[in-house]
């Protein structure tokens, strides 16, 4: 007989990989495959829930949450309707219950994410390595994808894309994609799950470290750039070994001096080149025209899941003010408080301190990176809230 853990573990896996797979790749766009992508994932985590049984606890905010997910739907277009009940009347709230009920193993199916990511890192860099970059094979299909326009990916077996090229240091690259529509997305998977393995799992496992920081390299995305620029800053502040303190000073010292540097020719580079300045202006005009929107649409912005519509015409560049174009302060209040203030607040209290750094690394990517109804974001909005809402506190 298959024990609980067990049953427990494999539901895990299955919410984790399905999540990923919604996070913009190729899989979610066809046919039964999104079904699965789209459904699985709520059936997974609703029992999750049934194995605590008669432990499963509710409290006021849950109710109070998902009735106040009632209002943004009055708001919502015409044919979207099951995506947002999906989204936000299903897949959020089960979330929440799902960490404030598993609180003390809340943890675990982040690990696992590290877990997935790390076998998605490998295949791609092997395909990177003897196929993009050598050329000692050739990929095996060619994939119709739609990426605000419709595009033709070539695949290596559908296990890794080649999905974008870049400029860097004045020469064109293929870009590491992954199983992902776009670079950008793949290094947000990889910055999260090296967040997680640095700050949350108790030992680290190096070779997993580097592996994450390698693929993040390869994805010529300036914002991974300068994220392993800022982890390797913090691992440094936070090295124990007490033997080395004046070693630890001078490098910390050469850090501040190198770090901004480093970044400033990050950004330049990518300023200069043929396709960085084109896209610095446009993600420039675009938070622009999401702030008007916004702004025209104070409260509960102009209407959620708008890029569904074939007209809509903004958000294609960030999450934060595209959030605010769509949802207004309603919706763009409930981001914020599971990756912002919360967070910040626990630092405060000295509750929750390395998970409340994740999540506002995680908030840094989503602010700039096209993430915000993904479920991979609704997740770490729920880990966040869950633990204004804790039947029992604990941190470190």
């Amino acid at each position: 007989m298959i024990k609980m853990g067990k049953i427990q573990s494999i539901l895990e896996y299955i919410v984790i990989i399905l999540l990923i797979l919604e996070f913009n790749t190729p899989f979610s766009q066809y046919g039964i495959f999104a079904k699965i992508i789209y459904y699985i994932p709520i059936i997974s985590i609703f029992l999750l829930l049934l194995l605590k049984g008669k432990k499963i606890q509710m409290k006021f905010w849950h109710l109070l949450l998902f009735l106040g997910s009632i209002i943004p739907f009055l708001n919502v277009q015409y044919g979207v309707e099951s995506t947002y009940i999906r989204l936000f009347m299903l897949f959020l709230p089960l979330s929440i219950l799902y960490f404030s009920n598993y609180e003390e193993e809340r943890n675990v199916i982040l690990y696992k994410y590290t877990n997935v990511i790390l076998i998605i890192c490998c295949v791609s860099l092997f395909f990177y390595i003897i196929g993009s970059t050598l050329n000692l094979i050739s990929p095996t299909a060619y994939v119709p994808v739609f990426w605000g326009e419709q595009r033709i990916y070539p695949t290596y077996f559908y296990l890794y894309f080649e999905a974008q090229n870049s400029f860097f240091l004045g020469n064109e690259y293929i870009r590491n994609c992954g199983i992902f529509n776009e670079a950008p997305m793949y290094n947000m998977a990889l910055c999260i799950a090296l967040a997680i393995e640095l700050f949350l799992r108790e030992k680290k496992r190096k070779i997993v470290l580097c592996i994450l920081g390698v693929t993040i390299i390869t994805t010529f995305s300036t914002t991974g750039q300068i994220f392993l620029c800022f982890l390797i800053f913090c691992a440094m502040w936070n090295a124990k070994n007490k033997k080395h303190k004046f070693l630890k000073f001078m490098l910390l010292t050469l850090m501040l001096l190198v770090i901004p540097f480093v970044i400033n020719w990050i950004l330049q580079d990518k300023v200069s080149s043929s396709s960085g300045e084109g896209s610095v202006s446009a993600r420039s005009y675009d938070i622009q025209k999401c702030i008007q929107i916004g702004l025209d649409n104070l409260f509960f912005g102009k209407s959620l899941l708008s890029e569904q519509n074939p007209n809509h015409n903004y958000g294609f560049s960030n999450s934060l003010f595209a959030l605010f174009a769509d949802g207004g302060l309603y919706v763009l209040a409930l981001y914020l408080s599971g990756l912002l203030f919360i967070p910040l607040y626990n630092m405060t209290r000295k509750k929750f301190f390395k998970e409340s750094i994740v999540l506002l690394l995680y908030f840094y990517l989503f602010s700039i990176t096209v993430s915000h109804f993904r479920y991979l974001t609704l997740l770490f909005v729920a880990y966040g809230i869950s633990m204004c809402i804790n039947y029992r506190q604990y941190g470190k």
